[in-house]
């Protein structure tokens, strides 16, 4: 191979891996804001789930007691 076909190979996977390196970094910056969107989902079903609890709780303490 002529030395100038390799370095226009060699140019072209460059490119070719700079394009590979943003969109890898467009990916990993999607997944990092759905991650940080699921555990703000995730907080909020804990406090949701922590009510819940202690509603579950006072209804069974005052379950079946007269008023």
């Amino acid at each position: 191979m002529s030395l100038w076909k390799r370095r226009r190979q060699v140019e072209a996977e460059a490119l070719e891996a700079k394009a590979a390196k943003i969109e890898a970094d467009i990916e990993l910056s999607a997944v990092k804001q759905t991650q940080r969107e699921v555990s703000k989902q995730s907080e909020t079903l804990r406090e949701i789930n922590r009510t819940n609890h202690f509603s579950e709780g006072l209804t069974k303490a005052f379950r079946g007691r007269p008023a």
